[in-house]
């Protein structure tokens, strides 16, 4: 996924996974050292996970959600300088509970 601003500074976009996944990787960065932007990963209520700054290297990111947590509701990437995000190799998963193991294992 390549979020492109077209060098309008404070844009960006919103990318969501529906049904909301319990975990999240991928990895990022900018286009060159002069771009800042911020990377927000929600949960589905709108609440702050964790918030991440890239760089012009690549870096990976992973956000796993325990039970009991919220799960992940969307990522919104703001560019603030107008320069080019990217995000590659975009994987999620979703948490298996026993309770929706036990019926597979009866059939």
């Amino acid at each position: 996924m390549n979020i492109r601003s077209s060098n309008r500074p404070g844009s960006g976009g919103t990318a969501t996974v529906p049904p909301p996944p319990a975990t999240l990787s991928f990895w990022v960065r900018t286009e060159n050292a002069a771009d800042v932007s911020d990377i927000q990963i929600l949960d589905g209520g709108g609440a702050l996970i964790q918030t991440v700054t890239p760089t012009d290297s690549y870096q990976e990111i992973m956000v796993a959600r325990g039970p009991g947590e919220t799960q992940i509701g969307s990522v919104v990437v703001t560019s603030t300088s107008g320069g080019d995000v990217v995000i590659d190799d975009l994987g999620h998963g979703y948490a298996e509970t026993l309770s929706e193991v036990r019926p597979a294992l009866r059939n």
